[in-house]
């Protein structure tokens, strides 16, 4: 997975490495995250919200799409590891 340059560099002057130094990651948790607040606001009755919503929602489309070549090969390691 791919890291930003700033996240790679800490990492390699502390050592530090968790799920979240994945530039993919950290990006399907903000659009997520804003996802998640516009939405929110669209059902308090803020209608200009409703065209934001729309715009996250193919954000996360994106952003998913990003890792699923990462969770198929998860899933098929873990199909792998059941078969007897």
């Amino acid at each position: 997975m791919a890291i930003d340059p700033v996240t790679q560099r800490m990492c390699d002057e502390t050592g530090h490495s968790c799920e979240m130094c994945s530039s993919d990651v950290r990006n399907l948790a903000a659009v997520a995250h804003n996802l998640s607040w516009r939405l929110r606001e669209a059902l308090k009755g803020n209608d200009e919200y409703w065209c934001k919503v729309r715009m996250y929602l193919d954000d996360l489309d994106r952003a998913v799409a990003t890792l699923r070549p990462e969770k198929d090969t998860h899933f098929e390691a873990l199909d792998a590891w059941r078969r007897p």
